[in-house]
């Protein structure tokens, strides 16, 4: 693309969700063989109906005038919810550079898509050809989503081209979100006469939550009703029975993405380009197999002739360690916090396939060399894979628990320098090197550098600095280029609730958009929590100035700030959402009656628990319904046990308590108390939402743990092995 290295805007929706995610890996791997900067930009959908991720959309304002050289935007993502005519106009609000658009057309632009007519017409003719479904239902996306469209046209054709009558009662319209598979399963279940024998579904998400509702009703994958889906994301091969689906060919997608981009910026006409899908076959539909060897060799043609060649190499001289080498080097460059390696056994059987089929006398020896070295691949393969899975999962947990300890610190730190020092002791230790986070002023138009960490100094970009944001944008990403490598950087927005608060950008080492995500969402509400504290404080040292100014009112002004600063008290051991005590608050009170019991010899049980699925409850029913379900749990804990024993909220969606002079033996009575008064509650409330919990119980004695640390960590592990034994079970 020349010698000035280029900065690339790629427009998407929901990063923290799988599609987004790969097709944003697929554009880092592409835009880093480039030497491309590409600056991701999340927010969100436009027109969309969930009002929880409407807040996002305020980012496309603030890039409307900064200085890319292209846009791609994922059109299919972002006008799930839009006509042509309102993606129109949102595509001409955008900076005035060459648009590429993946997933959806408008208008005469360079687009990138995917065939998903003919993908779903062979996924529903696999159905009918292989396993002998005839009541194949279909769980449709928006009719304003191009590409859902084309999915609903191919399961139509599939089904006329093998005679079987279209049938508009197995057809439930909704959109891609993981909800409406398990609405379509029980709208379709809910219908009289014959069962579906299939359930084809627009998306992987849609799938997956069919699959789990099947399995809630006792209904067998595949045996009874087989279930495919669309867009082979990261979560088909953990889900049980693994998911069928129509991959999509996200690398290709990046390399098509820029190369029309690369075009455009030159001056050169551009193009519709259309890519194929491949039908991966796994457990859901009835097939045990993962995919066709020859369709994933498609895929990387570069690697596979250089393993083939090694390959040969090593047959002639019966030495595989070459071959193990390009093959482990492969591996690691396997990108994010969830890499995939499933795909890796299909490349080695479709490398062998040929050499393992030749039956002539010249070629046996060469056949017994490729068995033998393809199975001593198999076996390096399989612990190589485990062996990159266990150091992937350690490496996710410790980034977890690296943002859950700033979060702890930042959300009792209303000290904005150690805030931001903590902050930057966390950043490189979750991949990120270097940041910028603005605050607005006033309005979105103007914005205040809050904090800068690993930025070169450049005119405009100092901490403290206030300008346009697109003009801080545009100094950020110059300063980045001066680092030497291309990066991969990520747009977020800060808000709180319905507040606009601010933005930041991240230049990441890892390209994912969930880690990122759950950063900025504990930044903004440190951000808030800063302010309320602020707020508080303000008004408390308003208030003891009228008590100097005011002499005639001292006694009415002392009494308003003894009122002020035991709001300011309550706010640091008190829980502001539910009302019981916060982290601190706990600790301080548990604390106290563990020493107590120590020295009395005393006995206690410490339970901690919390809600299942309660980023379902925010997804389906909004923010509000997601807290009021906090505090209903938090209401229904304090009528399970007594006024003697200590409540607390940890954080999200954990609670923790302490039941003084309780005996081991006490706990199957408090489990079957909070059973009847949480079932009680689901069957009398009226709310849109069932409240679900998972818990954990550790019993102190005087010859058991030696801190409270220590059973609290027991009771935590207590409570995990719950939820894993409950998703194992279904």
């Amino acid at each position: 693309m020349g010698a000035r290295r280029l900065t690339i805007g790629f427009l998407v929706s929901y990063l923290t969700e799988d599609y987004a995610a790969e097709l944003w890996r697929g554009l880092v791997k592409a835009a880093e063989r480039r030497g491309v900067d590409l600056l991701a930009i999340d927010g969100g959908a436009i027109e969309d109906p969930y009002e929880i991720h409407r807040q996002k959309a305020t980012l496309y304002s603030v890039i409307r005038n900064v200085n890319f050289d292209g846009i791609i935007v994922a059109a299919g993502s972002i006008g799930n919810f839009a006509d042509d005519a309102r993606m129109e106009a949102f595509l001409r609000s955008l900076p005035p550079v060459p648009q590429i658009l993946v997933g959806k057309p408008v208008g005469n632009r360079p687009c990138v898509l995917v065939d998903n007519r003919a993908g779903m017409r062979d996924m529903v003719s696999h159905l009918i050809e292989e396993h002998g479904r005839k009541r194949i239902s279909f769980i449709a996306g928006a009719s304003t989503n191009s590409e859902a469209m084309e999915r609903f046209a191919g399961y139509r054709e599939a089904l006329e081209g093998h005679g079987v009558p279209y049938d508009p009662a197995l057809v439930y319209h909704g959109d891609f979100s993981r909800i409406h598979g398990a609405r379509a399963v029980q709208t379709f279940l809910a219908q009289p006469g014959p069962q579906p024998d299939a359930v084809v579904a627009s998306t992987d998400y849609n799938a997956i939550s069919a699959i789990e509702e099947l399995g809630r009703r006792g209904i067998a994958v595949p045996q009874a009703v087989a279930v495919t889906g669309f867009d082979d994301i990261r979560d088909c091969v953990s889900t049980h029975p693994t998911v069928t689906t129509a991959g999509q060919p996200y690398d290709a997608i990046g390399e098509a993405a820029l190369d029309l981009a690369r075009d455009a910026i030159q001056g050169v006409a551009g193009r519709t380009i259309m890519l194929p899908t491949r039908t991966i076959l796994r457990s859901s539909c009835g097939c045990a197999i993962l995919r066709s060897g020859a369709e994933t060799l498609a895929e990387e043609p570069a690697l596979v002739s250089r393993l083939r060649h090694v390959a040969q190499q090593c047959m002639s001289t019966g030495s595989s360690r070459p071959f193990l080498d390009v093959l482990d080097a492969a591996l690691k460059e396997e990108t994010g916090l969830f890499p995939s390696f499933g795909h890796w056994f299909d490349v080695l059987r479709g490398l062998f396939d040929d050499e393992r089929r030749e039956t002539s006398e010249k070629a046996v020896s060469c056949r017994v060399t490729a068995a033998g070295l393809y199975a001593y691949s198999l076996d390096y393969l399989g612990k190589k894979v485990e062996e990159l899975q266990k150091a992937n999962a350690v490496r996710v947990r410790d980034m977890y628990v690296i943002l859950n300890q700033f979060y702890e610190r930042s959300a009792f730190t209303f000290d904005r320098t150690a805030s931001a020092s903590d902050l930057d002791d966390t950043l490189p230790r979750i991949g990120v090197t270097s940041f910028l986070m603005c605050l607005y002023q006033e309005n979105t138009e103007r914005v205040r550098v809050e904090h800068l960490f690993s930025v070169e100094a450049a005119p405009g970009l100092a901490a403290g600095a206030v300008g346009a944001p697109e003009l801080i944008i545009d100094a950020f990403l110059a300063s980045c280029k001066k680092g030497g490598l291309p990066g991969s950087l990520i747009l977020l927005p800060l808000f709180h609730r319905s507040e606009d608060l601010g933005f930041v950008i991240c230049r990441v080492s890892v390209p994912d958009g969930a880690l990122y995500e759950s950063l900025v969402s504990q930044i903004s509400n440190a951000i808030k929590g800063a302010a309320l504290v602020s707020a508080v404080r303000s008004h408390s040292e308003e208030l003891e100035r009228k008590v100097a100014q005011r002499s005639a009112e001292l006694k009415t002004a002392l009494e308003e700030l003894e009122h002020a600063n035991r709001r300011l008290e309550a706010l640091s051991v008190r829980d502001e959402l539910t009302g019981l005590c916060n982290r601190r608050g706990f600790l301080a009170g548990s604390h106290q009656y563990f020493e107590l019991a120590k020295r009395r010899g005393g006995e206690f049980l410490l339970f901690y628990a919390d809600i299942d699925r309660l980023k379902e409850i925010n997804d389906s029913f909004g923010h509000l319904n997601g807290d009021d379900a906090l505090r209903n749990m938090s209401w229904l804990l304090t009528k399970a046990f007594r006024q003697t024993d200590i409540l607390g909220r940890m954080g999200g969606d954990e609670f923790v308590v302490l039941a003084v002079d309780m005996k081991p033996e006490q706990e199957h009575v408090v489990r079957k108390r909070l059973s009847a008064i949480v079932d009680d509650f689901n069957a009398t409330s009226g709310k849109p939402y069932v409240l679900a919990y998972s818990m954990g119980c550790a019993a102190w004695q005087p010859s058991s743990y030696g801190s409270l640390e220590e059973i609290m960590a027991e009771a935590d592990r207590r409570l995990y092995a719950e939820k894993r034994n409950k998703k194992a079970a279904g």
